[in-house]
């Protein structure tokens, strides 16, 4: 009972017959496990040290669908005290640290089609990641993504397409221990 905590959340939201449009707040808390807390192996080092991850988060959004069609965007922004992050201490072993502070904001695109026995899915998505404590970056947080996805169903089977898309991804250098862009996943 030490991570125990109460999380206040709110949803106010208005829904008519084709469309939804919603505000929310929401806190998150994040207790660390006991694989973080105590487990040591070749690859990973405990952290007994680690402090639960709280978050505050305010979602806005817009839904709209008809027969065929399905559309939604929002906006989100949530906000980190004592965010878990992996670091590497020696060789190939890590651990998790707390960073600090922190805040992600983003935008969501979503588009989906379905034709009698199809559907096709456009996805858009944008992230600011940032370490408010070290003003870089957040590790392996991409700006952009771009999500494609075909289904073609059969009688009895389906068929299925999907790629995705990510630039602008970050991580620490194996060599300099330095925040750099790696390449596109």
């Amino acid at each position: 009972f030490r991570f125990q905590k109460f999380l206040p959340g709110l949803l106010l939201q208005q829904k008519k017959q084709q469309t939804r449009l919603w505000v929310s707040f929401q806190e998150g808390y994040r207790p660390p496990s006991l694989l973080d807390l105590q487990s040591n192996t070749n690859f990973f080092i405990a952290n007994p040290n680690l402090l639960p991850e709280s978050s505050q988060q305010f979602e806005a959004g817009f839904k709209y669908q008809q027969n065929y069609y399905q559309s939604l965007i929002k906006f989100f922004e949530v906000h980190y005290k004592d965010l878990f992050q992996s670091q590497f201490v020696s060789g190939q072993a890590s651990t998790k640290i707390n960073i600090g502070r922190a805040r992600t904001q983003g935008l969501v695109l979503q588009n989906r089609w379905t034709y009698k026995q199809n559907q096709f899915e456009l996805n858009y998505s944008f992230l600011r990641a940032k370490d408010r404590t070290r003003q870089q970056n957040l590790n392996l947080t991409p700006r952009h993504s771009v999500y494609l996805k075909f289904v073609k169903n059969f009688k009895s089977q389906s068929f299925s397409f999907q790629q995705r898309w990510s630039s602008e991804i970050y991580d620490l250098s194996f060599v300099t221990g330095l925040q750099e862009e790696i390449s596109q996943w």
